[in-house]
């Protein structure tokens, strides 16, 4: 069809009182044009199409490009800033395997983007600051997942605490397992947490939550199987709803969790009177997981709950923080922690596990499994610290060296018991402690559980009942947090 040529500029006639549109953006070829939603989106004819056209929908204000052609799958997207309608969504949804990116509005169940890197640009195109003005929820399916970099900040109506974004994975479960017998963590008389059944299959180190009972939903992680899958050593519960330690009783129900979902990196920034929290995943990277920064302007700390974080094979994991990371009942596998502030309560910690100059660790009631903590210090006056302010329990450390304290750094025990069963593996060494650390504990039986070398002190075997003791010339040893015995040196 040929053209017909135009000597002059559309527009309305001479002397037209009201003026008139000259033309429709939908009647255009390519260019800039608006459809209703994505689906009249996909319905363009394709002789209206060209390549680098951008279409807005106007129910989310969310542009698209057509980029390397014009099918439907050609849309990409076309974002500066996001848009209001963005922010009032309260869930989105993520599948790897069944969703996508160029079809789908990723807010229902049966219409869920592909990749959470294309959430990320739909909530925070180019990095933007997305204001929530409620709780959201990102549901991420069974998967495998990139990163996901967020911008959040609330509405300055939001309540202190009143919103929360949430990022949930998918889990599956074994049948109920009723209880024939479940023994209870005691630090005082150093019994090993426990459940029994008589039927159902408990799985070394694997999530057990709670189904029925006064504490439907606390989560604890096994610490290995006691001779059979009916039996399971259990770590420390929590109930993250209502912060309760207590667990299961003989005749209630609890299942096996499978955890779905990985993301290899993490990346919130976060400010205003809300928080958000992550649940039910693995975080596992092959390079960095970043988690923060962290809440800023009078909002709270985000929460990692019943969640997997270990180092992928090859890997080199870092879980970072900026202004404080609250992680519960997660099972903290060979991991780099860097950052400001960290805390745990009923988490196991298994593996190699390193804190950074300049890091602190707040550990609540937890236990290491097979699990090792190295504090770290460095040339630029950073120390990494760590504070007991919980009973901290020690099992299947044979060979292993439960804590290393670099020079510079400090363990401050409150009133907290670190214990172990004897049955539960001894640790070749307990605390070691290089010129420049020093241990405080509350009295000498603070720190207890089975090792061969109790404490190596700048080189020397001490024993755990030889304490208070200090080498002044290698400024290291571990003291009383409150000595009224102490000799004042004066010089």
């Amino acid at each position: 069809m040929s053209g017909v040529g135009i000597t002059g500029l559309i527009a309305n006639l001479a002397g037209t009182v009201t003026p008139y549109p000259t033309q429709n953006p939908s009647l255009e070829l390519g260019g800039f044009q608006q459809t209703a939603t994505l689906a009249s989106r996909d319905l363009i004819p394709a002789n209206f199409r060209t390549i680098g056209m951008v279409v807005v929908t106007q129910d989310f204000g969310i542009a698209y490009q057509l980029v390397g052609g014009i099918a439907n799958a050609n849309w990409q997207l076309f974002c500066t800033a996001n848009s209001a309608a963005v922010a009032t969504v309260a869930n989105w949804y993520v599948d790897s395997v069944n969703g996508s990116d160029t079809l789908n509005t990723g807010q229902s169940v049966g219409s869920p983007f592909k990749t959470v890197e294309h959430l990320s640009q739909v909530m925070c195109p180019g990095g933007t600051a997305i204001y929530l003005q409620q709780s959201t929820n990102i549901f991420l399916a069974a998967g495998s997942y990139g990163s996901l970099d967020l911008n959040v900040k609330w509405s300055p109506a939001t309540t202190f605490y009143g919103s929360v974004l949430s990022i949930i994975g998918a889990i599956s479960s074994t049948a109920n397992i009723t209880l024939a017998t479940a023994t209870a963590q005691n630090a005082g008389a150093r019994t090993r947490g426990e459940l029994t059944t008589a039927s159902g299959t408990f799985v070394n180190r694997a999530r057990i939550r709670q189904t029925s009972g006064t504490q439907t939903g606390s989560l604890a992680w096994s610490s290995g199987l006691n001779g059979s899958a009916l039996d399971t050593f259990i770590g420390p519960w929590i109930n993250f709803a209502n912060n309760s330690q207590a667990g299961p009783v003989a005749g209630n129900t609890v299942v096996v969790d499978t955890l779905l979902s990985t993301i290899a990196q993490l990346n919130v920034q976060s400010s205003g009177l809300g928080y958000w929290q992550i649940k039910d995943c693995i975080l596992n990277s092959v390079a960095a997981l970043a988690l923060g920064p962290t809440t800023t302007g009078g909002g709270k700390a985000p929460y990692v709950d019943g969640c997997l974080i270990q180092q992928a094979t090859g890997g080199f994991d870092v879980v970072q923080s900026f202004g404080g990371i609250d992680l519960y009942s997660c099972f903290v596998k060979g991991m780099w922690l860097y950052g400001d502030d960290f805390e745990m309560r009923g988490c196991t910690l298994n593996g190699n596990n390193s804190l950074e100059s300049g890091t602190f660790l707040n550990l609540g009631v937890t236990i290491l499994d097979a699990g090792t903590i190295s504090l770290a210090s460095d040339n630029r006056g950073g120390y990494a610290t760590i504070k007991t302010s919980d009973n901290v329990e020690h099992e299947n450390g044979a060979g292993l060296t439960a804590y290393t304290l670099a020079a510079g750094c400090m363990m401050i025990c409150g009133g907290s018991q670190h214990w172990g069963a004897a049955s539960g593996g001894t640790y070749a060494v307990g605390l070691s402690l290089a010129s420049g650390a020093w241990v405080g504990v509350t009295a000498a039986a603070t720190i207890s559980f089975p090792s061969t070398t109790n404490y190596s002190i700048t080189g020397h075997a001490i024993a755990y009942a030889g304490i208070p003791l200090g080498y002044p010339r290698a400024n290291c040893g571990v003291f009383l947090n409150n000595d009224p015995a102490a000799v004042a040196v004066t010089t």
